[in-house]
């Protein structure tokens, strides 16, 4: 499954090996049991705009997968014409194994199934959106980890005596990060009476009297 997704970039992808489809939110998806008539199941599909559907008895076990086309073409006998033995994937397979999984896949879902059970049914839509969070979850990491080790830069300077080897830091942080808090926590270094604007306000209200 190539999509742009990169799987050997390293610590994305050891992120992914730990992630489990179960973590991954299921799209809906249709069941109806052998005895539904065909044009029932159609409705159904032309309804929620759906192109799949999956066959279960009873207790759930998935006995195939129909879709709208094979139902256009016989409504009467789609039983046999089904796809008896559909991709799958368990909750507990890794994104990374779900993303290779589907890479030779060809259809609207997947369906997860446990002990033969359908359980619920995954497209590659919410598995590039998991991927699409992880890298922004990663991102946003990286970012305050930068912010402080430009802050530890400006008090390691600070502290060694290089006041303008710090305040260069200390803009550099400003330019790029001015909301976050170590750039707050870096004007301190050089302004130890500063309060957040905000933080002040509510202690200000917190000692009027009324």
């Amino acid at each position: 499954l190539d999509r742009g997704i990169d799987l050997s970039r390293g610590r994305e992808y050891t992120q992914m090996t730990q992630i489990s489809v179960s973590e991954i939110d299921y799209s809906e998806h249709l069941t109806f049991k052998p005895e539904t008539g065909g044009q029932d199941i159609l409705n159904a599909m032309t309804e929620k705009q759906m192109t799949e559907a999956y066959i279960v008895d009873d207790e759930h076990l998935l006995l195939g997968k129909i879709n709208v086309l094979t139902l256009v073409e016989d409504r009467e006998n789609y039983m046999e014409k089904m796809e008896k033995n559909p991709v799958t994937l368990s909750s507990d397979n890794a994104l990374t194994e779900a993303i290779e999984i589907a890479s030779n896949f060809v259809g609207e879902s997947i369906p997860i199934v446990e002990e033969k059970r359908l359980v619920g049914a995954i497209t590659e839509g919410d598995l590039f959106t998991k991927v699409l969070a992880l890298e922004d979850d990663l991102r946003n990491e990286e970012t305050e980890y930068v912010e402080e080790a430009i802050h530890r830069l400006v008090e390691i300077n600070y502290i060694l005596g290089l006041e303008e080897e710090a305040k260069k830091y200390a803009v550099l942080l400003g330019y790029n990060y001015q909301s976050s808090e170590w750039y707050k926590e870096s004007y301190r270094v050089f302004n130890k009476k500063y309060q957040n604007p905000i933080l002040k306000i509510k202690k200000d209200e917190g000692n009027k009297i009324i």
